[in-house]
């Protein structure tokens, strides 16, 4: 719903909340998160201005130590 929706502000807390939380039970629900808002997006043809302001956080998250979050980054 949210990448759906495209609001700046909505995908910059899901993602601040992906990329601060780092413990390892946590692992499945941001990976979670991140594929939501990937299908969202996808479902809606997000606006790639949207994503742009988030750019530096998916970047740290592509380059997390879980796979699982890397590859849903």
């Amino acid at each position: 719903m949210i990448g759906a929706r495209q609001d700046v502000a909505e995908i910059q807390l899901v993602l601040n909340a992906v990329a601060n939380t780092q413990s390892a039970d946590s692992e499945w629900w941001r990976a979670a998160s991140l594929e939501g808002l990937a299908r969202g997006a996808r479902a809606k043809s997000v606006d790639t201005a949207a994503l742009k302001a988030s750019q530096e956080l998916l970047l740290k998250l592509f380059e997390s130590r879980s796979n699982s979050v890397r590859s849903a980054s």
